[in-house]
This record gives structure tokens, C-alpha cells and sequence, in this order.
């Protein structure tokens, strides 16, 4: 009995298909092992679960300090716009503390932390 991958690879021929990464084993391991661990660790829930955490506490801070225009995001892609052009100096001060974030213009941060974060921050 023939194979199955065989039976697939017979509908190719020369130059219908290439590239120079792709199917290659150690691709095709790294995509496995990626798309395992984001099934297995319930990647997007928690990034759901820790934009809205996130937004919240954000929020907050926004009620503090009336400098802080709005707060919106999706998931943990999240924006804060500024009432000034404060944007440069706030992202610059965070560098200095450890905490890389960006700004989108003169008063708008974009902050993008990892889809695994937790509410705690661990050492």
C-alpha cells in the first residue's frame, strides 16, 4: 500500500511548488511545538482575561490623573492617549524603570505586554 504522503507528493512536479524555509523539519517542529503550547496554555483566553485586568486598572489610573484622556484597547494591545505631548517622555521614563512601551504620536503610548503576562509580577 502506497503511502499517503506519497499519493500527495505525486500531484507535484518540478517548480509547482518551493521555498526555501518552508516544510522544512525544524520549521515544521518550531510551528508544532508553538501552536501546542498556545493551545495547551490557553494563550488567547488569557490575553483576553488580562487586557480586560489590564484596561481596568488602567482605568483607574486614568480617573487619578486627568492628564490621561481615554483608555482603549483589545485584548492586551492597549492605547492611552494624553490631553498634552507627553508621550515621549513618559516611554522614556518607563525604559529607565524596565518597562518597554511606545509611543504612537506626541501623546499617545501603545503598550503591548507578553500574551502570557500574569497580575502578579514575579522576580
Amino acid at each position: 500500500m502506497e503511502s499517503s504522503w506519497l499519493r500527495t507528493a505525486s500531484v507535484f512536479v518540478p517548480g509547482d511548488h518551493g521555498s526555501t524555509f518552508g516544510g522544512n523539519p525544524l520549521a515544521c517542529a518550531a510551528g508544532y511545538a508553538v501552536s501546542k503550547f498556545i493551545i495547551d496554555q490557553a494563550v488567547p483566553e488569557n490575553a483576553a482575561k488580562m487586557g480586560d485586568y489590564l484596561l481596568a486598572e488602567l482605568g483607574k489610573l486614568k480617573a487619578k490623573h486627568p492628564t490621561i484622556s481615554s483608555v482603549r484597547g483589545c485584548g492586551l494591545l492597549i492605547g492611552l492617549e494624553f490631553n498634552s505631548d507627553v508621550a515621549e517622555k513618559i516611554t522614556y521614563d518607563c525604559l529607565e524603570q524596565g518597562l518597554v512601551i511606545n509611543f504612537l504620536k506626541t501623546n499617545m503610548l501603545r503598550v503591548i505586554p507578553p500574551l502570557i503576562i500574569t497580575p502578579k509580577r514575579s522576580r
